[in-house]
């Protein structure tokens, strides 16, 4: 059991999705944008989520409307999804009567914190959660001392998933520093089919290991 919730981020084969359940991650993610590397069939992601149990399967989207992220949460039973960060507030607030949203933010080299700030609260009520995404750019979590001060804030005034690039020997103080809500990792390509190692990715979730009585639900 884990003591913060944690995303698997674009889950693309059963190998992946077997190792984080039994690790028992909070949520399953799988990319439901054509466009993207990590796209993964609808086809495909029933297939694999039949194999599984205990764990929340979020559905990423492109940017598209309600309506259709709607039907493909219901045709695929996800229990959550998670949109674009230029989703329109009216599509945030039809889908939150419908389904947990989580808003995904990539985040800019020269992104104004204060800006992006009063953003978030302009969106609080209409998301579960905000994924904060510092990797598809690469900012990492030494990269600007100005980032962890401005994170320490909006950790505290809102749910945020964390996806950041770090070492596993950093986990302790980013844990001390942040009081994140989650944090977001991802898999990767098998090796063969089947295969694939999980050396990282172990090292880094066995810090988060708490006893079963104090784990996250």
């Amino acid at each position: 059991m884990l003591k913060i919730k944690v995303k698997a981020n674009s889950i693309t084969n059963l190998t992946d999705a077997r190792y984080f359940a039994a690790r028992e991650v909070t949520w399953m993610g799988f990319c439901l944008d054509p466009a993207s590397d990590d796209y993964v069939a609808p086809q495909k992601v029933s297939a694999i989520c039949e194999w599984l149990d205990s764990v929340k399967f979020v559905g990423e989207f492109p940017l598209t409307d309600a309506v259709e992220i709607l039907e493909t949460a219901t045709q695929l039973n996800l229990h959550a999804v998670q949109v674009h960060r230029f989703t329109e507030p009216d599509d945030l607030s039809e889908l939150q009567r419908r389904i947990p949203v989580i808003q995904e933010v990539v985040l800019a080299a020269d992104e104004d914190p204060a800006a992006l700030a009063d953003w978030m609260n302009s969106r609080a009520a209409l998301v579960e959660a905000f994924l904060l995404d510092f990797v598809k750019n690469r900012i990492g979590w030494n990269d600007n001392p100005g980032w962890q001060e401005w994170l320490k804030t909006a950790c505290k005034n809102h749910p945020v998933i964390l996806n950041l690039d770090f070492q596993a020997d950093a986990l302790p103080e980013i844990l001390n520093t942040l009081s994140v809500y989650g944090l977001a990792v991802q898999g990767g390509d098998e090796e063969k089919i089947g295969i694939k190692s999980f050396d990282e990715l172990d090292s880094l979730l066995e810090l988060l290991e708490l006893p079963e009585e104090h784990a996250v639900e």
